[in-house]
């Protein structure tokens, strides 16, 4: 592999009931993840779907991405009701369920500096197996100044009071 091609990695991975499973640490950057593929058995969509994403870049004592992962892929949930192929379908993020799995997929470019360290934290309420991932980098040529981290956060307001701003 030549210093300045994209990297693919990926493989399988048990999201504990508590805790978390680590994905993947990249390092050193600069880089830019290209894309950030999962999928899980069909039967284990919703509890996949419960769980947390969580991405830290550059060590940062923050992390810059933490969302249910079905929210993240831009789904309330991952339940298929319907038996459709796909529950989003956009560019740059799918949930497709197709051959007994769920497959999501982003390809947001999420650029990063020194570090990333991609986790699933699991829901609290039961342990995920077989998840499959893949992940593509590269390294990032561009100037910092033309660069952002990218952001997802989520915070769930249970009860909000009406005529009152929610923020967290």
């Amino acid at each position: 592999v030549q210093p300045d091609a994209a990297r693919l990695t990926g493989g399988p991975l048990v999201v504990p009931k508590d805790g978390a499973a680590i994905v993947q640490r990249i390092s050193p950057g600069p880089a830019v993840v290209r894309g950030l593929e999962f999928s899980v058995p069909r039967d284990q969509a919703i509890q996949l779907g419960r769980a947390w994403l969580r991405i830290t870049w550059d060590d940062r004592s923050q992390p810059s991405i933490l969302a249910p992962v079905a929210l993240f892929f831009g789904a309330g949930t991952l339940y298929n009701r319907d038996d459709r192929e796909y529950l989003v379908k956009a560019f740059p993020i799918h949930v497709r369920f197709q051959a007994g799995r769920v497959l999501l997929g982003c390809y947001f470019p999420m650029p990063f500096f020194r570090s990333a360290n991609i986790e699933l934290v699991g829901n609290g309420e039961t342990e995920i197996s077989d998840v499959r991932w893949s992940l593509c980098h590269e390294p990032y040529t561009d100037s910092p100044n033309h660069a952002a981290y990218f952001h997802a956060t989520h915070h769930d307001f249970p009860t909000p009071e009406p005529g009152h701003d929610m923020v967290a």
